[in-house]
């Protein structure tokens, strides 16, 4: 998908859920403030705990650029505490348990896109970082990506992950927010 072809309207008619299954319209997370949503695959994925863990360390620099840095998995609502513990994420943090957005976006999913070199390399670095898997907490398949956009409705970037471990850098997330 090209980020021309995405429709905010609908994008943002989408649910997610808080961690007290507080149901969200994600259209209200650009209202006031640039949102860098950034979709992970599962909580319980080694290579999400570190790639959240790591955007945690420039939680304040998106601040000062007048953004919100916005986490979205797809699994259960009482996953969310849990994964925040490990990440020591403290922003906003929400789940997509249906997945409908990941889906609108077009996110991959699917066994060729989860196995591969990536996945190996990167799931080797999180063990050697520190980081140890969960239980499956979400879809097994599915990944992930990010999309900034603007209160003024302006898509400012789009990342659709092509495999396990594959993120979009946080340097072009940062310079995504203006």
């Amino acid at each position: 998908m090209d980020q021309n072809q995405i429709s905010l309207v609908q994008l943002g008619s989408m649910t997610v859920y808080d961690d007290c299954d507080k149901a969200i319209q994600l259209s209200s997370l650009w209202q006031e403030a640039t949102a860098v949503l950034v979709f992970v695959r599962h909580f319980g994925w080694v290579i999400c705990r570190q790639q959240v863990a790591e955007l945690a360390g420039y939680q304040n620099d998106f601040s000062q650029k007048g953004a919100q840095l916005i986490i979205i998995g797809n699994g259960r609502v009482k996953d969310l505490n849990k994964f925040r513990q490990v990440t020591n994420y403290q922003g906003i943090l929400l789940t997509d348990p249906i997945r409908d957005s990941y889906k609108y976006l077009k996110f991959k999913s699917g066994l060729s896109d989860i196995i591969g070199m990536t996945s190996f390399t990167q799931t080797f670095s999180a063990f050697k970082a520190g980081f140890m898997p969960g239980s499956l907490q979400g879809n097994a398949l599915q990944l992930g990506g990010a999309i900034v956009v603007t209160p003024a409705g302006n898509i400012m970037y789009f990342f659709i992950s092509s495999a396990a471990g594959d993120h979009p850098p946080i340097e072009e997330l940062l310079a995504a927010t203006g």
